[in-house]
């Protein structure tokens, strides 16, 4: 079984990925942990990486591989963040489709959730430990402010097309030893219907802090 785990930055994805780890799970950490960007990058090495840490997944040893963090993330970054990456998410969406051989959909995404005074406390926290000033520290905690909000809609709406393929956890508490794994969700779609999904749902909204919001 492949999970993915999802949120905003300090929501506890590589904790709880850690724990489930300890259950004998395989963790597959994300892009900027596992490889060194290159001096000069190619559009598509980013979503390369994607396709490889989904192929990690399906090719772990153990009953279940945890994805610390979505392979399809840079179609909604590219949503939220147009100013922040060298794509757009429709970008993202043509190379999926054109790559669909080498992807899949993970048995069930996993949405972290914490209140916003809770992740800015704890990106503060771990920004100071990590040897930021105390400026810098406020300034990383609220970068990504509206990040929850977005993915809270994206991930809602991805479950009313598709009901059973995303699971909500509450993570202002540490994930209990007794943490069960989600269940697969029953019929997920196939490629093209997800991306067609999401290539309808993205044209149709804004997120929310973005001009005209």
């Amino acid at each position: 079984m492949i999970l993915t785990l999802e949120g905003a930055p300090a929501t506890g994805k590589s904790f709880l990925a850690n724990a489930l780890v300890a259950k004998g799970a395989t963790r597959i950490a994300e892009v900027n942990e596992l490889w060194r960007r290159p001096k000069e990058e190619a559009p598509t090495w980013y979503l390369r990486r994607q396709l490889d840490r989904y192929a990690m997944a399906r090719a772990a040893q153990t009953a279940d591989a945890v994805l610390d963090g979505d392979c399809l993330q840079p179609i909604w970054f590219g949503w939220l963040y147009p100013d922040r990456v060298g794509q757009n998410w429709r970008y993202a969406v043509r190379f999926f489709r054109d790559n669909a051989a080498s992807w899949g959909l993970p048995d069930q995404f996993v949405l972290l959730h914490v209140p916003e005074a809770v992740r800015i406390q704890r990106e503060r926290a771990r920004s100071l430990q990590s040897g930021r000033s105390a400026a810098r520290a406020q300034e990383k905690a609220g970068k990504y402010a509206t990040m929850a909000q977005n993915l809270a809609l994206w991930f809602e709406a991805m479950n009313s097309a598709f009901p059973g393929l995303v699971s909500v956890l509450d993570c202002r508490l540490a994930p209990a030893e007794d943490f069960p794994f989600a269940q697969a969700a029953l019929g997920a779609p196939c490629h093209r219907a997800f991306l067609d999904w999401a290539e309808d749902w993205l044209a149709n909204h804004q997120p929310v802090g973005s001009p005209g919001i």
